[in-house]
């Protein structure tokens, strides 16, 4: 349980980072092309992130937040957004973090 709430933290940075690639997607109509333009902080203030990975093609974009060992468990939080004429979606299955702290959406 405990693992889990601490993964809260991670999910709430996450949905910053969801909503500002988003607006991003809707307002140009393509993908951002780094963390800058994303709105991402690459160097996460959250202890229980050590790394933040963001990638992108024409439509689709990744964010992969690698979680501290020491505080929840081995294993990333992989989000992966595509993009449409409809807006984005969001999936968080490629996530590698042990299904027990994974939200039911993400296992």
């Amino acid at each position: 349980y405990t693992k889990r709430a601490k993964l809260s933290e991670v999910l709430v940075i996450a949905g910053k980072d969801k909503t500002s690639v988003s607006e991003y997607y809707m307002s140009t109509g393509s993908m951002p092309s780094n963390t800058d333009e994303a709105g991402i902080n690459a160097t996460s203030n959250s202890v229980h992130i050590t790394g933040v990975t963001f990638t992108t093609t024409a439509t689709t974009a990744t964010v992969t937040y690698a979680i501290n060992t020491t505080t929840i468990d081995t294993g990333n939080v992989v989000f992966t957004g595509t993009g449409s004429g409809n807006g984005m979606a969001w999936d968080c299955t490629g996530s590698t973090l042990a299904a027990k702290y994974l939200p039911a959406n993400c296992r």
